[in-house]
């Protein structure tokens, strides 16, 4: 994302948003990490971060050290509908507290049923 549209949605309630996240995240398309700013990392335990385009991982890495969030944030290679790779990481249906997406769902080949698959996801009262 260029630093525009980034800076753009600062006069949106996409930071609040985001800083709403608590208990143990999925973020799908994390990028290089421009969401990463928003978090409130008192109310997380761990991220996850669902990120296909590995030409983005070593930005994504820096952005999670800058942060401070290393110890917590795990970058996945995959894509939101490989469940099979997601498993491994313990990320099942009723395993996530937040499911998060900024800018992506539009871009994927099957939207709905991604987004119905990060539904499933969310453990109950889930966000």
């Amino acid at each position: 994302m260029n630093k525009t549209v980034a800076a753009g949605q600062l006069e949106t309630n996409l930071p609040s948003l985001v800083a709403k996240a608590n208990g143990t995240v999925l973020e799908v398309g994390p990028g290089n990490g421009y969401q990463l700013p928003h978090y409130d990392k008192s109310k997380i335990t761990r991220i996850y971060g669902v990120e296909p385009n590995v030409d983005l991982h070593d930005a994504l890495r820096k952005t999670v050290k800058e942060r401070g969030l290393s110890n917590i944030y795990t970058i996945l290679p995959c894509e939101a509908e490989d469940f099979q790779t997601l498993a491994k990481y313990g990320i099942e249906k009723g395993s996530m507290d937040t499911a998060l997406s900024v800018q992506v769902i539009y871009g994927m080949p099957s939207p709905q049923e991604t987004t119905k698959g990060m539904y499933e996801l969310l453990k109950p009262r889930g966000r």
